[in-house]
Formats: C-alpha cells, structure tokens, sequence
C-alpha cells in the first residue's frame, strides 16, 4: 500500500510538472521579431493606414522596448521606437516616438491591446488605439478599434 501511495504521488508531481513547463509566459513569448500579416481597423479614416502595416517588422525585445513601423497617421507612418508592457491578457505601447508634436500640435498616442492568441510562431491582438492632441491649451481625444495578426519572423 505505501509504495502504491508513492507511486501515486510521484506521478502526480511529474505530470505537474510535465504540464506546467509546456506553457511559456506571454513576456517570454512575445521577444523577437514579428511580421504583420493582417491589420484591421474599425475607423473609414484610419483604417487605410492600418491596413498599409501588412508587411510591416515589429522587434520586441527582453528590456521591454519595442521597434517596428506603423501607420496610423501621416507623421507616425514610419519607425517607431517606444516602451510596452505586456502581461497574461493585454499588450501596451507607449512613449518613445508615440510621443511628440507635429505641425505645432503636441500628440501622445497609446495601443492598447487584448492578447487574443500567442504561441511561439503566431501573436494575435485586437485592442484599441487612443490619440491625444493638445492644441490651444485644448485636449482632443480620438480613439479606435484595432486587430493585428502577425507570424514570427
């Protein structure tokens, strides 16, 4: 009975163990270079912009800083360098070059998104980006629905 009992437990810790180091940390998965393959937006003005993004590179590296090129709007329509957080469920950029003025008017834009699907070769989100224009001492804030799917590169 006492070396059933062991064997009971000790099949039970492996499979533990087993089935806990199969899944990998969405901070740990989304490191390295990824390619756009399908960008949707829900917003008639923006959505040409974002859908310009397919075939894009975004680089998120282990110092949780991100590179890549974006399209949202004319000025941001180009490299991108700025900070991200991510966590179980959700993905943010901010700062960096989202940050800035443009034709005398200071912008700060912010991605906000759902982790949807993430694995080692796919990264699916959907989310939405804010955009803060301060102009005349007056804050406009405009925000949209965004979908990305990309591939590991």
């Amino acid at each position: 009975m006492k070396k059933s009992l062991r064997l009971i437990v000790f099949t039970a810790i492996a499979a533990m163990l087993c089935f806990s180091s199969c899944t990998k940390d969405p901070e740990k998965l989304i490191v390295g270079k990824w390619k756009v393959v399908s960008a949707r937006c829900s917003d008639q003005y923006f959505g040409d912009a974002v859908e310009n993004d397919k075939g894009t590179t975004w680089n998120f590296k282990e110092n949780g800083t991100f590179t890549g090129t974006m399209n949202i709007m004319d000025f941001i329509g180009s490299d991108i360098s700025c900070n991200y957080t991510c966590d179980d469920s959700s993905l943010e950029l901010r700062g960096g070059d989202l940050k800035g003025t443009f034709d005398g008017e200071s912008y700060n834009i912010v991605y906000m998104f759902d982790i949807d699907e993430i694995s080692r070769k796919e990264l699916s989100i959907s989310g939405k980006v804010k955009i803060s224009d301060t102009y005349d001492g007056y804050t406009d804030t405009y925000s949209f629905s965004v979908s990305y799917d990309l591939e590991k590169k």
